[in-house]
């Protein structure tokens, strides 16, 4: 894409491409490192790094679910699609991509609180105290508001996207 089509047109493609696959690559490289790290450098790999790559995988299937809606055209006003042959399904495309790419946005926020919870109990060891109780339930009710989320997000949908 030219830069004359980002302002003339008012098209942020770019800075939606941009924003997704930096803060993508960011994530990469920290939990990669993080898992290089507790298997070769500790030799201690747990459930917390199985959570971690789990939400990195979700969110590259997320950023990979924006990168094929920007090239449908989000990002760009809806009258500059619309005048594009094959413009219409395409915005049509686009949505049904935001709503499937929604719980994977989710699961890329959620997972690492739970992966926190878990690297906590295993640093501070089997103790119990309500400060550990509180965490748990909190974050128990943020996975449940997440899932509660999604569902309602795909029972919106007339019909279901298919």
């Amino acid at each position: 894409m030219d830069t004359s089509e980002a302002v003339v047109g008012g098209s942020k493609k770019l800075e939606l491409s941009l924003v997704a696959w930096i803060f993508t690559s960011f994530a990469i490289v920290t939990v990669f490192g993080k898992i290089y790290t507790t298997t070769f450098v500790l030799r201690r790999p747990a459930w917390d790094d199985l959570m971690i790559f789990l939400s990195l995988l979700a969110s590259i299937v997320a950023s990979g679910l924006i990168q094929a809606s920007v090239d449908l055209g989000l990002g760009k006003h809806t009258a500059d699609v619309q005048s594009q042959p094959g413009g219409l399904a395409g915005m049509v495309m686009t949505k049904k991509l935001q709503v499937l790419g929604y719980p994977f946005n989710i699961l890329a926020y959620s997972l690492p609180n739970l992966a926190i919870l878990v690297l906590i109990e295993r640093l501070v060891g089997h103790t119990e105290t309500v400060s550990r109780t509180i965490l748990r339930g909190v974050v128990v009710v943020q996975l449940i508001l997440a899932f509660v989320s999604v569902i309602i997000i795909f029972v919106q949908c007339k019909p279901v996207i298919g």
